[in-house]
């Protein structure tokens, strides 16, 4: 009996004994740049951006490419272009949403919102006078992010900031951002640029040289396209641009 007490101990700190080596024999890999960047990145900005969540998925993903045709160039028919492939043309989707927006569009309600709005932010950001709840702020003050970690929000404990940068990033319940309410951004007249659909990161075929010499279309990274957009250049303005390279800026205010 007692032989079999021992031999059951035996088998049993044998499998403990054997569990730890294989838990401490196995090399612990060292933390990526990348990973080390992401958790930077979501201590910092989560707080900042409402959405950050869907921002750091945009930024992990494929860049999606469009397409801005050569206005130069003499072939222009979308099947010459890109084949079978399946694309939107930019200037649709916009003359869409104009007309959506003419149809819902009404000063005198957005003029109502706004004061709405703004009456409503400045009472929530009143000072309370009530002792108790003075005590209350005192405390969330003494509070140490560290000390919790709530699940719905990036917090990694292992990252030693500096108080100064949390400061920095933390947002005030103080600031009310003016409203400036903005015209309507004309979409340039000759601009056909052709992009795939949401989620599907395809990629478009070769450009072509047209009997000239010039290729059919310029292949560039689609947000490129909203700082030209959004600056809503209009014939004779004079433009700067000083971005290093390849400019496709450029390109597409000429194509414009």
């Amino acid at each position: 009996m007692i032989y079999a007490d021992v031999l059951i101990k035996f088998k049993s700190l044998s499998k403990v004994n054997i569990s730890l080596i294989r838990r401490y024999s196995m090399p612990r890999l060292k933390q990526q740049a990348t990973e080390l960047a992401l958790n930077h990145f979501d201590q910092f900005y989560g707080p900042v951006f409402k959405n950050w969540a869907s921002i750091r998925l945009g930024l992990l993903c494929p860049h999606n490419y469009c397409a801005v045709t050569n206005v130069f160039a003499e072939s222009k028919n979308v099947y010459d272009l890109f084949g079978e492939c399946d694309v939107y043309n930019l200037k649709d989707v916009y003359y869409l949403n104009l007309n959506e927006f003419h149809s819902s569009y009404s000063p005198e309600r957005n003029a109502e919102e706004s004061c709405r709005n703004s009456s409503a932010t400045d009472t929530r950001h009143e000072p309370v006078s009530d002792g108790s709840n003075s005590e209350l702020c005192t405390e969330v003050e003494d509070y140490n992010e560290d000390e919790y970690m709530p699940a719905t929000k990036f917090k990694y404990s292992d990252v030693d900031l500096d108080e100064e940068c949390r400061e920095f990033f933390k947002p005030s319940l103080n600031y009310n951002a003016q409203l400036v309410p903005h015209g309507i951004i004309q979409y340039p007249e000759n601009w056909d640029i052709y992009y795939c659909p949401r989620g599907k990161f395809k990629k478009f075929p070769p450009p072509k040289e047209d009997s000239t010499g010039l290729l059919n279309y310029y292949l560039m990274d689609g947000a490129s396209i909203l700082p030209v957009l959004a600056l809503d250049i209009q014939k004779g303005e004079e433009v700067g641009d000083l971005c290093s390279s390849p400019g496709g800026k450029s390109l597409a205010i000429l194509f414009g």
